[in-house]
């Protein structure tokens, strides 16, 4: 809730949007550095989106709404929800409020947090940018 507050507190309107355009559920500008990697299995894909990932039967997806969906993949089921775009950390560049959810397929380990989606370029795939209000400032 801090993190939300923070971040509504800072929001303000963008001077650049590479994001503009980009439809949430599209999963192939999704870069795969968004989801849970406990074995770190990625790394042998390198920059990849999830919709390859799919391609290649390595992880699901099930579009929930216009601005929710749902990855399973390395046995973690991620839920990710947009809630608003905006300039929230400061750097003039649009980005993605998004509430992530992530539990064990299966099992009862899981949380919730708040992330920033964005990209700096539309050549580049969507992927966590870092908050500037997190403890290691």
């Amino acid at each position: 809730l801090d993190k939300l507050l923070i971040a509504l507190l800072n929001i303000k309107r963008p001077k650049f949007s590479p994001v503009e355009g980009f439809v949430f559920t599209d999963i192939y500008q999704i870069s795969s550095s968004i989801l849970i990697d406990p074995d770190e299995s990625l790394k042998q894909y390198g920059e990849c989106s999830v919709g390859w990932l799919v391609e290649n039967n390595l992880a699901k997806v099930e579009v929930l709404s216009e601005n929710k969906i749902r990855i399973v993949y390395e046995g973690f089921e991620h839920y990710l929800i947009e809630q608003f775009r905006g300039d929230v950390n400061g750097d003039e560049i649009e980005d993605i409020f998004v509430l992530c959810s992530y539990k064990a397929v299966g099992g009862t380990l899981g949380w919730t947090c708040p992330n920033i989606f964005g990209r700096y370029a539309k050549s580049e795939l969507v992927h966590i940018v870092a908050n500037p209000w997190t403890a290691n400032n």
